[in-house]
């Protein structure tokens, strides 16, 4: 399966408007909403660690599907103080 490329401010802008939107109401849908916000935002935050010029693309960034816990594992890796 193809990835959507996105960049840096594709994924931070995904992030507000799904997690945004995710909070309107308490259900499967918007709970989808929220995680894929989350996912979003590990993605943009990996980004801003490894290409401070944001011209990194999420095709270039590994591929770990929707596993939220194989991303925080990533991010951990990083000093993530470093991407403030």
């Amino acid at each position: 399966m193809s990835r959507i490329p996105a960049g840096f401010s594709q994924l931070k802008k995904s992030f507000e408007t799904h997690w945004e939107n995710g909070l309107k109401e308490d259900s499967q849908s918007y709970n989808l909403l929220k995680f894929y916000s989350i996912e979003c935002g590990f993605k943009s935050i990996y980004i801003h660690k490894y290409d401070r010029s944001h011209r990194m693309s999420s095709e270039e960034i590994p591929d770990l599907r929707h596993k939220l816990d194989q991303w925080v594992k990533e991010l951990n890796k990083i000093d993530l103080r470093d991407s403030e």
